[in-house]
């Protein structure tokens, strides 16, 4: 179904197919690979109408949807959205694309694959056994005069230099990159062979996301706040009456959740961080010392809220963010 040769069993290989499930178009991406004890599949499932479509369905606060809101509507720059792999980026991604006026803005989409059909912009996908990569269909783009351009992933050394490029010549670049928070997005950057000084003219704003799992809530149990995490719930006002533990049933298959959300950080660099990045021989250190005095840990805020309001768990927030140790302290 997949289009793969069914005959080859050691070669690693990609397909993909589509199907209507309950009405809706959906796409199958499958990866298979041998193993010791035979093949391995992964199938990984697009567009199955659960995916939020918008900025407003992303569950963001007022002030992070106004902030998003003002990056893609800025006139160019660098807009990196980064996190792990499976933590929504692509998502957010296209919920960001779906906010520009397409009938003032040519914009162009570089992707591998292309996983959303957007009609209103000029989709081009990567194909490595053709010689099309991200670098190469980057250079083209830029010859069609775009006003936007969107890069699926930023993961060479090419592709981040030609980007970081254009965002310094007129054009809005929107791009994922895997690190898992904004310093070290700034790091994988430099070590992309970027400048820092080219970094702090270039770059805009930095979107960092994590996913958590919510609880079902038809079978969440109330449980007394753990003694670890008083102090730090005292701290911040956060209520402690609304605490729950995941316990399992058979309409979220016993897993105790049901969906997921996302947890952002988003970060506009002000002249200060533009400054330090400028310095001679800045190091990682002055970087996270100066986002920690001015921002502190905001995604495992975020996430303490969320369990504060019964919408997830603690433990759930352990496994994604930062030990509460560090947080209180």
């Amino acid at each position: 179904i997949a289009g793969m040769d069914i005959s080859e069993h050691r070669r690693p290989q990609d397909g993909a197919f589509s199907a209507r499930v309950c009405l809706r178009p959906v796409s199958f991406r499958v990866a298979c690979v041998g193993a010791y004890f035979g093949e391995k599949a992964a199938i990984r499932v697009l567009g199955s109408g659960n995916a939020p479509r918008s900025l407003a369905d992303l569950g963001l606060s007022e002030a992070d949807l106004s902030e998003l809101r003002r990056a893609i509507q800025l006139p160019s720059g660098l807009v990196l959205i980064c996190g792990p792999t499976g933590s929504g980026k692509t998502s957010t991604l296209y919920a960001m694309l779906r906010e520009i006026d397409y009938d003032l803005k040519n914009v162009i989409s570089i992707e591998d694959p292309i996983e959303n059909i957007m009609p209103e912009v000029s989709q081009m996908e990567v194909n490595p056994r053709a010689g099309i990569t991200f670098a190469q269909l980057l250079r083209n783009a830029l010859r069609q005069n775009p006003d936007v351009i969107c890069i699926g992933e930023i993961r060479d050394e090419e592709t981040a230099k030609i980007a970081a490029q254009a965002a310094q010549t007129g054009h809005l670049i929107v791009a994922t990159i895997h690190s898992n928070d904004n310093l070290s997005t700034v790091l994988r950057l430099n070590s992309l062979g970027i400048p820092l000084r080219t970094i702090a003219s270039a770059l805009h704003v930095l979107v960092s996301q994590q996913l958590v799992r919510t609880l079902c809530p038809n079978c969440r149990r109330k449980i007394a706040l753990p003694p670890e995490y008083r102090e730090y719930f005292h701290n911040v006002g956060l209520p402690d009456d609304q605490i729950y533990a995941a316990q399992g049933c058979a309409s979220c298959d016993h897993t105790g959740y049901s969906g997921r959300r996302a947890l952002f950080d988003i970060m506009t660099l002000d002249q200060e961080l533009r400054d330090l990045l400028e310095q001679e021989n800045t190091t990682a250190a002055a970087i996270q010392a100066y986002l920690e005095s001015r921002r502190g840990d905001v995604m495992t805020a975020q996430g303490f809220a969320l369990a504060a309001q019964g919408i997830t768990t603690l433990d759930e927030i352990q496994r994604v963010t930062l030990n509460v140790e560090k947080q209180s302290s």
